[in-house]
């Protein structure tokens, strides 16, 4: 599992210069590709995203996602017992 923090998501505005886009606030993103082999060798990925109102970025939070990831990694392949994870 691949996984960081995207860029925050605002939706006002379509272009705006670098300099006005720094510091602003906006949803959080958190980006989570699952990787996983296949039998015959191919490389299936599966992506989620978890969009937050209002969230500090820290431990707890990276935690949370990946405890709700991993619950929904193993209800869709209950077969699965190792994953590694990349931050």
């Amino acid at each position: 599992m691949i996984m960081d923090w995207a860029m925050k998501f605002q939706p006002m505005k379509f272009r705006e210069r670098m300099d006005d886009f720094f510091g602003k606030r906006g949803r959080s993103w958190h980006v989570t590709c699952a990787i996983k082999r296949e039998e015959d060798d191919r490389l299936e990925v599966d992506t989620s995203v978890h969009l937050f109102d209002t969230c500090v970025q820290d431990w707890f939070s990276v935690a949370s996602v990946i405890e709700h990831t991993l619950s929904l990694v193993k209800m869709e392949n209950p077969q699965l017992n190792k994953v590694e994870l990349r931050l």
